[in-house]
């Protein structure tokens, strides 16, 4: 494995892929009503359907995660500690906690939750006022290990770094997948020794890191396929009209490792025509606003886009579509007028 050395295209596949990977989280949570809830019958065409879009939008967190993990494990200053906790706590909680309060207050109002500072403290020491919030939970979690997670991996040659990496996964996804597949024979030596969401900071790091050869590029996009087809048919055979199997899997890995790869070597060169330039920039201006969507999305979901659609009489396919656009531009545009006022920049984003 070799180092890869071009620093100057790191950034542009980067917000190619933070681009992609917000509007499948979005797509991610306008079907995931439709497979946990009643309002389609399990195993329908619209269902299938929704199955297929649920097994693309379980990319998009793991590909946030990746990104993360290749930024800042890649970065010098993640070693200073103090500085480090600073910037990164200082620059996620306070939007965190601004939409949490936002949160909890239309869940009272809509939802008819009781106001009470009481619950909202109880909320908040677990997972937030919605369930998307799981996520800046998770990060900052992950966070408080990278400075020490960086030496480490300083001080390891790439196959050690790789087997590291496998030593991650081993129970929390691989050993997880087995017991999925075949629960006759429950095989379960230890408890996860790290939780799997470090694995993606890991497999981010390594896939940005090296230069991968084209023969594992070949072997990397086969198992994401795979994975992709796995996530398809095993939500469809393990899961049922009560229970419906999600979660993130090795299947997951597969399909996001391919998924960051591809971008990776498709955007090594600047846009040769207007066009490729014009993707790119809109790619780019979304990327930057990618995550006051992520904060801000589930707002506009719940209280605009799935409102107007019950009004509309929708489909639950022409609702699904309807949401996903009206939430994708409504949402961007709320983060763009945010983002015009500093107050409200350094508040909400």
């Amino acid at each position: 494995m070799r180092r890869d050395l071009q620093k100057n295209t790191e950034i542009r596949y980067l917000h190619m892929l933070r681009c992609i990977a917000i509007f499948l989280v979005i797509a991610l949570h306008c079907v995931a009503p439709y497979l946990t809830g009643k309002q389609i019958a399990f195993g329908s065409k619209t269902w299938l359907a929704c199955d297929i879009i649920n097994s693309a939008g379980r990319m998009g967190v793991p590909i946030f995660f990746m990104i993360s993990g290749f930024l800042l494990l890649s970065d010098e200053r993640t070693l200073d500690i103090k500085n480090f906790y600073k910037k990164r706590m200082k620059r996620i909680f306070i939007p965190f906690l601004c939409w949490d309060i936002i949160y909890f207050i239309t869940n009272a109002i809509f939802h008819h939750q009781p106001l009470e500072i009481g619950k909202f403290f109880s909320e908040l020491l677990v997972q937030g006022s919605k369930y998307h919030l799981w996520f800046l939970y998770q990060i900052m979690g992950i966070y408080l290990l990278l400075p020490f997670l960086k030496r480490l991996l300083d001080r390891c040659k790439p196959r050690e770094q790789v087997l590291f990496f496998a030593i991650v996964l081993f129970q929390p996804t691989i050993l997880l997948f087995i017991n999925t597949i075949q629960p006759a024979v429950r095989i379960a030596p230890f408890g996860p020794l790290v939780e799997g969401y470090v694995g993606f900071f890991l497999f981010g790091y390594l896939l940005g890191t090296y230069q991968v050869t084209p023969r594992w590029r070949r072997v990397i996009y086969c198992a994401g396929i795979v994975g992709f087809l796995l996530n398809i048919v095993g939500n469809f055979c393990f899961s049922s009209p009560q229970q419906i199997n999600f979660g993130y899997s090795i299947t997951h890995y597969l399909t996001a490792g391919a998924l960051f790869l591809w971008f990776k070597e498709h955007f090594r060169t600047s846009p040769s025509t207007s066009f490729q330039n014009g993707i790119y920039r809109g790619a780019r201006w979304i990327s930057k606003l990618s995550f006051g969507i992520y904060l801000s999305h589930v707002l506009i979901l719940e209280h605009f886009a799935v409102f107007l659609s019950n009004i509309l009489s929708l489909s639950p396919a022409s609702s699904i579509v309807f949401s996903f656009f009206a939430t994708s531009v409504l949402s961007t545009l709320l983060i763009f007028l945010l983002s015009k006022c500093k107050p409200l920049r350094t508040i909400f984003l």
